[in-house]
């Protein structure tokens, strides 16, 4: 494993404990963890080994590697999938991680999902959620061939509800047609 990449927490619900779910990223798989017991220093007192069986690792995987991730306020988590150029959902709420039933792609772009290298849910002044992240030709990047001419970094932003309605991806939704993530800006 390369170290931990991609990291984000289910919600908040009083009375119940939250997951930290996290993943590598050479990895397809996905990790998640309880925070209740990442906050008790007594079971790591014997080393960091010494309680294997609080981490766990779902059965299923997604298609390819992935980078950041994020997961709003109805348990949606949001994720780009790095071999494909595209943007994923998964719920939470479901123990069938990489299954067709509880993850979709919400939308593939070739040009604008190059690499998702950054994800995250606001809410706007109304208080409706949205989903922004930030792309870029990471290959173009990491072998220093960016053509300045070109646009090469992107936030690209929706709202929450437009884009994981009818994905399936909510609790006891239905997959239907959906709106595509729109570019804030130009980009340089």
């Amino acid at each position: 494993m390369d170290g931990v990449l991609g990291m984000a927490l289910d919600p908040y619900q009083p009375g119940t404990d939250r997951k930290l779910y996290y993943h590598a990223m050479s990895s397809p798989t996905e990790n998640w963890v309880y925070t209740s017991h990442l906050r008790n220093r007594t079971m790591f007192q014997g080393g960091e080994l010494s309680t294997p069986e609080i981490f766990h690792t779902f059965e299923g995987k997604r298609s390819t590697q992935s980078a950041a991730e994020v997961i709003d306020s109805k348990g949606t988590m949001y994720f780009g999938l790095n071999g494909k150029q595209e943007l994923a959902c998964y719920d939470t709420k479901s123990e069938n991680y990489g299954a067709r039933s509880s993850m979709r792609i919400i939308e593939h772009n070739d040009e604008t999902l190059q690499f998702i290298s950054g994800v995250k849910v606001v809410k706007n002044s109304k208080g409706i959620e949205e989903l922004w992240a930030v792309t870029t030709p990471f290959q173009k990047v990491y072998t220093d061939t960016v053509d300045t001419k070109e646009i090469n970094f992107r936030i690209l932003g929706a709202k929450i509800d437009d884009l994981a309605y009818g994905t399936g991806c909510r609790h006891g939704s239905s997959p239907l047609p959906h709106h595509q993530m729109r570019p804030y800006g130009h980009g340089y």
